[in-house]
């Protein structure tokens, strides 16, 4: 399999794929908790005092 993608894709450094991937990974998971920890309080607020 290595040995395939090496010959497909000579330039592609596969370790750089790798660490950018986990970089993208934790960005994700960074912005959900913050989405969570804000959006969600925010939303069951509005929820809960908004007229009827």
């Amino acid at each position: 399999m290595e040995a395939l993608l090496t010959r497909l894709l000579p330039n592609v450094d596969w370790t750089e794929i790798g660490y950018a991937s986990l970089d993208t990974l934790s960005m994700l998971g960074g912005s959900m908790l913050l989405t969570v920890l804000l959006g969600l309080p925010l939303g069951v607020l509005l929820f809960l005092t908004s007229p009827r």
